[in-house]
């Protein structure tokens, strides 16, 4: 049975039930610090019957913090969340096949390049070559462009802010 508690300023907290809808809708604090280029967290995983996330199942004293960061087991104050009212579904094949085209090896690799001190301008110009060559093997300038923009926000991810004013994304144009 689903608990309501009525919030004056917020309105009614349920018990979360894992629907995803706040990670893949609005991001939290730790998501945004972790993960600023990423559209959709990357720690929400799928356990088979809910969503769950993957900082706060990190074990030991780390995996506190997130939960106390994240507020675990304080509930739902969404109010525009229509998920709750639908059956669990495992939402993270959906985007995980449009978000992240990039196979996880090559995810990591891209990773290790981001922590590397190499001008965000070098980066750049091996993304517009890699566009070239995936247009030459026959994949259309949309696709293209998505696929290396996905890669700019993987290395960016690994990278201070220091050089990011030259990494930009891949334009359509090009």
């Amino acid at each position: 049975m689903i608990k309501d508690t009525f919030v004056d300023d917020i309105g009614i907290i349920r018990d979360c039930i894992g629907c995803g809808f706040c990670c893949t809708k609005a991001k939290c604090e730790a998501g945004q610090r972790l993960y600023p280029s990423a559209d959709i967290c990357p720690a929400l995983k799928w356990n088979g019957y809910r969503h769950v996330c993957d900082l706060m199942m990190i074990p030991g004293k780390l995996g506190n913090q997130y939960k106390k960061e994240l507020h675990a087991g304080e509930g739902c104050c969404s109010n525009l969340n229509s998920w709750r009212n639908e059956p669990l579904v495992d939402r993270t094949k959906s985007f995980n096949k449009i978000d992240n085209p990039i196979p996880s090896i090559m995810q990591k690799f891209l990773f290790a390049l981001g922590s590397e001190m190499i001008a965000g301008d070098t980066i750049m110009l091996i993304m517009y070559k890699f566009v070239a060559l995936l247009e030459n093997d026959g994949m259309d300038k949309e696709e293209a462009t998505f696929i290396t923009n996905k890669c700019i926000s993987l290395i960016k991810n690994q990278r201070s802010g220091f050089n990011d004013e030259f990494m930009g994304k891949v334009d359509d144009r090009v």
